[in-house]
């Protein structure tokens, strides 16, 4: 019997990106009248049973909030959960906003599908910013036809054109095998290498000043 989709949301950076702007966490600053992380809750809740990960004090919204201390990379992040499977990873920087994808009816049916595959999978938007982790797909080979397989993770890739990016979702079958795969500590995609993508471009990014910013606008 599979195992259901489980949500984690990571909220236990250092958040020291937004220090320039508030002595706030990121995910504690406000967007739209509410709390970053209860615009993430709320968007994901529909989906599947949420956990955030993370010990700042007013967090505690969020369902099943996980109390743990900043833990100096990702991979450290994944060990905490390492025999946890099918588990949808995600940003405290980014808020989903679900646009009707082309290949499902609906996020919802969409979600309920991505566990019965045999598939890890990437959120990914284009941008030619190198503050996001840049991705390389192949279409090589009848399984990577469809949606294209993930054959590298560069971050911090420069680019003068728009090129895929990492948009802070990762669908994960097997935790403690994408931490074993990964080889930068600090990039999650780096231990997706084979992965398929899902495309996004309606995503709020919320990770440093200047998105921040632009978001309010």
């Amino acid at each position: 019997m599979r195992e259901p989709l489980k949500i984690v949301i990571t909220a236990n950076g250092e958040g020291s990106r937004m220090k320039a702007i508030s002595p706030k966490p990121k995910h504690l600053l406000y967007y739209g009248g509410k709390r970053i992380i209860d615009c993430i809750v709320d968007a994901l809740k529909p989906f599947g049973e949420v956990r955030v990960f993370g010990a700042y004090p007013g967090s505690e919204t969020a369902d099943n909030w996980m109390v743990c201390g900043p833990t100096g990379s990702r991979k450290a992040q994944l060990e905490l959960i390492r025999n946890w499977k099918n588990v949808l990873i995600v940003d405290c920087d980014v808020i989903p906003v679900f646009a009707k994808p082309t290949f499902v009816p609906d996020f919802k049916e969409y979600f309920e599908w991505i566990p019965t595959q045999p598939n890890d999978y990437i959120f990914c938007f284009k941008s030619s910013l190198s503050k996001y982790c840049g991705l390389h797909f192949t279409f090589d080979g009848a399984e990577c036809q469809s949606s294209g397989c993930l054959e590298s993770a560069i971050e911090h890739e420069v680019s003068e054109r728009p090129m895929p990016r990492a948009s802070g979702l990762y669908f994960l079958k097997d935790v403690g095998a994408t931490a074993d795969r990964m080889t930068d500590p600090n990039s999650i995609a780096s231990g997706m290498i084979g992965a398929k993508m899902t495309p996004e471009q309606t995503f709020i990014r919320v990770g440093d000043p200047e998105d921040y910013l632009n978001a309010l606008k």
